[in-house]
């Protein structure tokens, strides 16, 4: 009896795993946040000069939902939802 494990006793070897999830990772990566209030993609703020990418991650849509919204949503609906509820 071999007690000894074999690349057949685990199935696909770890290796070809990572691969997997390294590609799958980039991919997400890639992929544009959306807005939880009007599900357009959430604005992306850039250097003026340099084209970087400073942010793009949105805003805080609370108290509206739990999520991020893009700066239109942002300006239109969440904060005077916030401000209402200041009074």
């Amino acid at each position: 009896m071999n007690c000894s494990p074999s690349v057949e006793d685990f199935g696909t070897p770890i290796v070809e795993i990572m691969g997997v999830m390294a590609k799958n990772t980039k991919k997400m990566k890639e992929k544009k946040m959306m807005c939880s209030i009007c599900c357009k993609p959430v604005d992306v703020l850039r250097d003026p000069k340099t084209e970087e990418i400073l942010w793009k991650y949105g805003h805080n849509a609370a108290p509206v939902n739990k999520g991020r919204c893009c700066s239109k949503c942002n300006e239109t609906v969440v904060l005077p939802e916030r401000v209402l509820r200041i009074n």
